[in-house]
């Protein structure tokens, strides 16, 4: 019996689903907003982490953006458009409640006036300034 067991080798990455992801397409956002890294003050997300990795400052009002504070009323569209007027950041990365904020008409059609979408990232909306590009 104790033969049987020292044979055995273990399969962690096939056991644990989060040890299969393929985690290419989030690096890939981190590279592209730290391509504008020197540019940037201010990156506006619903997913705080890429902020983090990607070394850039997220406003503080946003930092903690969950769906309980939205279901709950403690952040509203109108807060949203406010904080975009208010910090004007020079990137935009929207993952997580694109519902939430796509359907706000004052931040979908600000973010189409100052801001070009990259096209090339799948994971994640990101937008970068027009002036910056």
């Amino acid at each position: 019996m104790i033969f049987a067991l020292l044979t055995l080798k273990p399969k962690v990455s096939k056991d644990i689903p989060s040890l299969q992801k393929n985690y290419q397409p989030q690096f890939a956002v981190v590279n592209r907003l730290i391509e504008h890294k020197n540019s940037t003050k201010w990156l506006f997300t619903d997913v705080p982490i890429y902020g983090f990795y990607a070394d850039l400052l997220v406003p503080p009002e946003i930092a903690v953006f969950s769906t309980k504070r939205i279901k709950t009323g403690q952040l509203s569209q109108d807060e949203i458009y406010e904080l975009l007027v208010k910090y004007r950041p020079e990137q935009i990365l929207i993952g997580r409640f694109k519902g939430f904020i796509y359907t706000s008409s004052d931040v979908d059609s600000y973010i189409n006036k100052f801001y070009s979408k990259s096209n090339d990232i799948s994971v994640v909306d990101h937008y970068v300034l027009k002036s910056l590009k």
